[in-house]
């Protein structure tokens, strides 16, 4: 009788033991639970934003948004405040969490042409750079559109090609003003400073095709040809005899 007794006793305290544990492993899932859904408000890029890029120029293209805390990133920043002097370090692709580590002092670099050639700087904005694209060390063929004297309108013709891409510059923003029909009009968009190396002879084309005209880049691939030609002007767009 006492043996069933204690087998009934051992029996309750084992129930009572194992209710406990489930109960307390029930509670620490809740936990998780509810911590891997609680909101965390953080930065997060909403746009490409390329290297080198200033946080007044970052701030179009970001934005504020509620993250599981079990998805926040070590260190996500909530402002740009903290890096206000620095400049992004790499690229950072829409959707990713803002971090600290994304973000590095400006160290300029010495730029040292090739023996023989000159380091040219052209402003442009991110259609005439290949949307961000180009950098150190690409190779591009530069096209001019200019109007030359006595001609009906401009010409867009290949200028020079290939021509080595020394440095890129971070992105800034830029104020454009316009008038159309007696309506004047300001935009604001970004550019960057290329720095281009050239001899004395294409630097002397390029600065006068971007101060009376003009230039728009394009990237070269492998084995890609860029022979010349009399170029394009409105009559000949379409196909027509240049």
């Amino acid at each position: 009788m006492r043996r069933r007794l204690f087998i009934v006793l051992v029996a309750c305290a084992c129930a009572a033991l194992s209710t406990t544990l489930l109960m307390r492993s029930m509670g620490v899932e809740r936990d998780n639970a509810l911590a891997s859904v609680h909101a965390v408000s953080v930065l997060v890029a909403t746009e490409r934003i390329e290297s080198g890029t200033t946080p007044d120029v970052a701030r179009t293209s970001v934005e504020r948004r509620q993250v599981p805390q079990s998805a926040l990133a070590p260190g996500a920043l909530t402002d740009l405040d903290s890096v206000a002097s620095l400049r992004t370090s790499l690229l950072i692709l829409p959707g990713q969490q803002i971090v600290p580590e994304m973000w590095a002092p400006t160290v300029p670099s010495p730029l040292r042409p090739p023996p023989g050639m000159l380091g040219i700087a052209v402003q442009l904005g991110d259609p005439q750079r290949v949307a961000g694209f180009v950098t150190p060390g690409s190779k591009v063929a530069i096209f001019a559109t200019v109007t030359a004297p006595g001609a009906a309108g401009p010409r867009t013709r290949l200028l020079l090609s290939p021509v080595t891409v020394l440095g890129v510059g971070g992105s800034t923003v830029t104020t454009r003003t316009t008038q159309t029909d007696g309506q004047t009009s300001t935009e604001q968009a970004p550019s960057a400073v290329l720095t281009l190396a050239l001899n004395a002879q294409q630097a002397e084309r390029v600065v006068f095709a971007v101060t009376q005209g003009q230039i728009y880049l394009g990237l070269l691939g492998e084995k890609v040809s860029t022979p010349t030609s009399g170029g394009v002007s409105a009559a000949t767009v379409f196909g027509g005899a240049s």
